[in-house]
């Protein structure tokens, strides 16, 4: 019966040790625990992903818990985030975030004004939109007649060229000579 009661006792004194080791576990961990799911602008992604932890956010595809106006998923650009890193190059429009050469025009396929030279920056607005645009008339170089706007024909100046003299149709400043302003280069006139 006295080795019942000193097991007991035991027993006892051990339950004790064992929740004071939890409660100090507890202690240590928890501090750790609350940190990872902190959410200081309560926008409902954790400090620890939040990229934008102090602003609440909606964005989610470039970066978490960060300004999105429209509403596509992708952030707002910002001092810390710009549009070549990723950012919606079109923070106010929820069908267009690409802007690949920076012209205005969006690279997202689809869209009325959606850039058909994503990779050479343009102002094109006629057949083509966001082309290069030399003589700045809204016709793209590869369909204007006078893709460098100086009053001479692209043709004009290709046959007004000779081994001597080559005429750069896409170059306002390689241009033939037309005393009569006639458009007709003086050679072919």
């Amino acid at each position: 019966m006295r080795l019942f009661h000193h097991v007991k006792t035991l027993l006892a004194h051990m339950r004790v040790v064992i929740h004071w080791i939890a409660i100090i576990c507890l202690i240590l961990i928890l501090p750790t625990v609350m940190a990872d799911e902190a959410d200081t602008d309560q926008d409902g992604f954790d400090d620890s992903e939040d990229s934008c932890p102090d602003e609440s956010g909606n964005s989610t595809l470039d970066r978490l818990g960060c300004l999105d106006v429209d509403g596509d998923g992708w952030s707002n650009p910002d001092s810390n985030w710009t549009i070549t890193q990723g950012a919606d190059a079109f923070p106010s429009r929820s069908d267009a975030w690409l802007d690949l050469d920076m012209d205005g025009f969006p690279n997202n396929l689809g869209l009325p004004d959606s850039d058909d030279c994503p990779f050479t920056p343009g102002y094109s607005r006629v057949i083509l939109n966001g082309c290069s645009d030399l003589d700045n008339d809204f016709v793209p170089d590869l369909y204007d007649d006078d893709a460098d706007g100086d009053g001479i024909r692209n043709e004009m100046e290709r046959a007004a060229s000779s081994g001597l003299n080559l005429f750069d149709p896409f170059n306002a400043e390689s241009t033939p000579d037309d005393v009569d302003f006639d458009t007709i280069p003086d050679v072919l006139d």
